[in-house]
């Protein structure tokens, strides 16, 4: 499942790149990705189960953001207890929760890191801004604070929105390997 997720997020970002490409505003580029991404799940990923974003509405639900970036899940239906022709959808079991965040501040990536591990979750997705030097600057301080997600983590480093151009676009995963304490180089 990692590896349809990291397909998933790089195919997201090189379509993201390629609509918005003369566009000079980085949080546009960054919410069009998160919109690409939404439906990259959605219709290939995970097609039977919810998926939640700021950037799209969920039908089922009628709201867009859940808690994270992005999350997906499992619904289940209760019925009202003043009606029970009225069927009311319910979160039954988070799949995946996804954090980004492309601001080059580790404090920021931190604050978004902290949701995942309130989460109770099957994955979990965290995309960073790449840099020359980001195992040093993010996955080094971030190891510590991984050893609280007991399942499957994943890391993706992205180039920034900026540095966005064509199908030139830079992107380093790594999986989190519980038992070892350490992230891995993740390779689909």
């Amino acid at each position: 499942m990692l590896i349809q997720i990291n397909t998933a997020i790089t195919e997201a970002v090189k379509k993201a790149a390629k609509e918005t490409e003369h566009e000079k505003n980085n949080k546009i580029r960054s919410r069009k990705f998160i919109e690409i991404l939404h439906y990259n799940f959605r219709n290939v990923v995970f097609p039977l189960e919810q998926v939640f974003s700021k950037e799209v509405i969920n039908e089922t639900f009628n709201r867009r953001e859940y808690l994270y970036d992005m999350l997906v899940c499992k619904k289940g239906n209760t019925k009202s207890g003043h009606n029970s022709k009225i069927s009311i959808p319910y979160i039954k079991e988070a799949i995946l929760v996804l954090e980004s965040e492309f601001r080059e501040n580790l404090q920021y990536s931190i604050d978004d890191f902290n949701k995942l591990v309130c989460a109770k979750s099957t994955y979990y997705v965290m995309i960073l801004p790449l840099s020359s030097n980001h195992k040093i600057h993010y996955l080094d301080p971030i190891k510590q604070i991984a050893k609280s997600i007991k399942r499957e983590l994943l890391i993706c480093f992205i180039d920034p929105p900026k540095k966005w151009h064509n199908d030139k676009i830079n992107i380093v995963s790594y999986v989190y390997d519980s038992e070892k304490a350490e992230f891995k180089p993740f390779k689909s």
